[in-house]
Protein backbone atom coordinates (compact mmCIF):
# COMPACT_ATOMS: atom_id res chain seq x y z
CA UNK A 1 0.00 0.00 0.00
CA UNK A 2 1.20 3.40 -0.91
CA UNK A 3 1.13 6.09 1.39
CA UNK A 4 0.20 9.79 0.25
CA UNK A 5 1.30 13.32 1.39
CA UNK A 6 -2.84 13.36 1.74
CA UNK A 7 -2.40 10.05 3.95
CA UNK A 8 -0.20 11.27 5.89
CA UNK A 9 -1.83 14.98 6.56
CA UNK A 10 -5.27 13.22 7.25
CA UNK A 11 -4.04 10.35 9.67
CA UNK A 12 -5.67 10.52 13.51
CA UNK A 13 -4.24 8.82 16.33
CA UNK A 14 -6.38 7.66 19.29
CA UNK A 15 -5.33 10.23 22.55
CA UNK A 16 -4.43 8.24 25.37
CA UNK A 17 -3.50 9.60 28.83
CA UNK A 18 -0.17 10.90 28.80
CA UNK A 19 0.39 10.85 25.49
CA UNK A 20 1.83 12.99 22.84
CA UNK A 21 0.85 16.38 22.54
CA UNK A 22 -1.66 16.54 19.57
CA UNK A 23 -0.41 19.73 18.09
CA UNK A 24 3.29 18.27 18.26
CA UNK A 25 2.24 15.58 16.00
CA UNK A 26 0.31 16.89 13.95
CA UNK A 27 3.23 19.50 13.48
CA UNK A 28 5.65 16.95 12.38
CA UNK A 29 3.21 14.75 10.30
CA UNK A 30 2.74 17.84 7.97
CA UNK A 31 6.23 18.46 8.07
CA UNK A 32 6.87 14.63 7.12
CA UNK A 33 4.12 14.72 4.30
CA UNK A 34 5.90 18.01 2.94
CA UNK A 35 9.00 16.08 2.70
CA UNK A 36 7.53 13.16 1.32
CA UNK A 37 5.07 15.48 -1.67
CA UNK A 38 9.07 16.71 -2.19
CA UNK A 39 10.35 13.42 -2.74
CA UNK A 40 7.35 12.25 -4.57
CA UNK A 41 7.92 15.50 -7.07
CA UNK A 42 11.92 15.04 -7.21
CA UNK A 43 10.87 11.37 -8.30
CA UNK A 44 8.49 12.61 -10.56
CA UNK A 45 10.75 14.73 -13.01
CA UNK A 46 13.28 12.30 -12.79
CA UNK A 47 11.32 9.84 -13.88
CA UNK A 48 10.29 12.28 -16.85
CA UNK A 49 13.75 13.12 -17.48
CA UNK A 50 14.74 9.45 -17.26
CA UNK A 51 12.35 8.83 -20.07
CA UNK A 52 13.36 11.86 -22.32
CA UNK A 53 16.74 10.43 -21.78
CA UNK A 54 16.24 7.15 -23.17
CA UNK A 55 14.25 8.56 -25.96
CA UNK A 56 17.24 10.73 -26.90
CA UNK A 57 19.43 7.71 -26.35
CA UNK A 58 17.05 5.67 -28.72
CA UNK A 59 17.08 8.57 -31.16
CA UNK A 60 21.10 8.55 -31.17
CA UNK A 61 21.19 5.17 -31.05
CA UNK A 62 19.20 4.61 -34.37
CA UNK A 63 21.22 7.82 -36.29
CA UNK A 64 24.69 6.20 -35.09
CA UNK A 65 23.01 2.80 -36.98
CA UNK A 66 21.94 5.33 -39.94
CA UNK A 67 25.13 6.94 -40.34
CA UNK A 68 27.04 3.52 -39.81
CA UNK A 69 24.82 2.46 -42.78
CA UNK A 70 25.16 5.05 -44.68
CA UNK A 71 29.25 4.84 -43.91
CA UNK A 72 29.18 1.42 -45.21
CA UNK A 73 27.50 2.14 -48.30
CA UNK A 74 29.79 5.03 -48.82
CA UNK A 75 32.72 2.91 -48.60
CA UNK A 76 31.45 0.00 -50.75
CA UNK A 77 30.52 3.03 -53.55
CA UNK A 78 34.19 4.65 -52.61
CA UNK A 79 35.43 0.69 -53.58
CA UNK A 80 32.89 0.91 -56.93
CA UNK A 81 33.89 4.04 -58.17
CA UNK A 82 37.81 2.94 -57.50
CA UNK A 83 36.95 -0.32 -59.49
CA UNK A 84 35.96 1.56 -62.21
CA UNK A 85 38.26 4.11 -62.33
CA UNK A 86 40.60 1.45 -62.13
CA UNK A 87 39.28 -0.57 -65.57
CA UNK A 88 38.22 2.82 -67.36
CA UNK A 89 42.01 3.72 -67.20
CA UNK A 90 43.42 0.07 -68.36
CA UNK A 91 40.56 0.66 -70.99
CA UNK A 92 42.05 4.18 -71.70
CA UNK A 93 45.70 2.62 -71.47
CA UNK A 94 44.53 -0.15 -74.01
CA UNK A 95 42.64 2.40 -76.41
CA UNK A 96 46.28 4.45 -76.24
CA UNK A 97 48.12 1.20 -76.87
CA UNK A 98 46.54 0.15 -79.57
CA UNK A 99 46.17 3.63 -81.22
CA UNK A 100 49.91 3.39 -81.05
CA UNK A 101 50.67 0.11 -82.70
CA UNK A 102 48.19 1.44 -85.44
CA UNK A 103 49.89 4.85 -85.79
CA UNK A 104 53.65 2.55 -85.63
CA UNK A 105 52.57 0.28 -88.37
CA UNK A 106 51.04 2.93 -90.51
CA UNK A 107 54.37 5.33 -90.08
CA UNK A 108 56.25 2.41 -90.90
CA UNK A 109 54.06 1.38 -94.34
CA UNK A 110 54.70 5.10 -94.68
CA UNK A 111 58.35 4.88 -94.35
CA UNK A 112 58.23 1.59 -96.58
CA UNK A 113 56.46 3.47 -99.27
CA UNK A 114 58.68 6.39 -99.11
CA UNK A 115 61.82 4.36 -99.48
CA UNK A 116 60.67 3.06 -102.42
CA UNK A 117 59.53 6.09 -104.12
CA UNK A 118 63.11 7.36 -103.71
CA UNK A 119 64.19 3.62 -105.30
CA UNK A 120 61.99 4.37 -108.77
CA UNK A 121 63.17 8.36 -108.00
CA UNK A 122 67.12 7.07 -108.01
CA UNK A 123 66.28 4.41 -110.85
CA UNK A 124 64.81 7.47 -112.96
CA UNK A 125 67.81 9.56 -112.48
CA UNK A 126 70.28 6.86 -113.29
CA UNK A 127 68.02 6.26 -116.59
CA UNK A 128 67.85 10.28 -117.41
CA UNK A 129 71.51 10.18 -116.91
CA UNK A 130 72.13 7.67 -119.39
CA UNK A 131 70.00 9.20 -121.30
CA UNK A 132 71.87 12.79 -121.48
CA UNK A 133 75.28 11.13 -121.52
CA UNK A 134 73.95 8.89 -124.62
CA UNK A 135 72.76 12.17 -126.33
CA UNK A 136 75.87 13.89 -125.73
CA UNK A 137 78.07 10.88 -127.43
CA UNK A 138 75.95 10.92 -129.94
CA UNK A 139 76.06 14.88 -130.37
CA UNK A 140 79.73 14.47 -130.14
CA UNK A 141 79.95 12.00 -132.34
CA UNK A 142 77.98 13.90 -135.03
CA UNK A 143 80.71 17.28 -134.14
CA UNK A 144 83.53 15.05 -134.86
CA UNK A 145 81.81 14.00 -137.94
CA UNK A 146 81.15 17.53 -139.01
CA UNK A 147 84.66 18.51 -138.58
CA UNK A 148 86.06 15.70 -140.10
CA UNK A 149 84.34 16.98 -143.33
Amino acid sequence: MKITPLDIRQQQFNVRFRGFDAEEVDTFLEMIADEYEEVIEENKRLKEEMEKREKDMKLFVENEEKLKKELRSSRHAGEDIAKTAGKEAQKIIEDAELKAREILGNSHVEVDRIKKEIDVLKEQKNQMKAKIKEIIDSYSRLLEKEEKK
